[in-house]
């Protein structure tokens, strides 16, 4: 049950991730929003394919998630987070919101 919820999850970010970038230009992408803030383009490829895919070890940090499930949902929110940034820079550059 678990398994399919997180996977519900994260498919659903996955597809607002995508609605919010829809018709999104590659200068769109860099139009960083005023007075200060990062651009769609920085928000969405903040990780090089080279850095994704280096191994890692996960070290439980104090106050941080204690197990895996704690951690993925963890790591869903963070990515929530940043999908929702997403919607909002879309109508920073002038393109009306994708979720309704």
């Amino acid at each position: 049950m678990q398994q399919q919820a997180l996977l519900k999850l994260f498919g659903l970010s996955h597809g607002a991730a995508h609605m919010n970038l829809e018709g999104i230009t590659a200068a769109e992408s860099l139009i960083h929003p005023p007075p200060a803030g990062n651009c769609i383009n920085w928000v969405l490829g903040s990780l090089t394919p080279e850095q994704l895919a280096a191994p890692t070890t996960v070290t439980r940090l104090p106050g941080r998630p204690a197990n895996s499930l704690e951690m993925l949902l963890s790591f869903h929110f963070h990515e929530t987070y940043h999908v929702g940034q997403l919607g909002l820079l879309r109508r920073v550059v002038g393109r009306p919101g994708a979720i309704r």
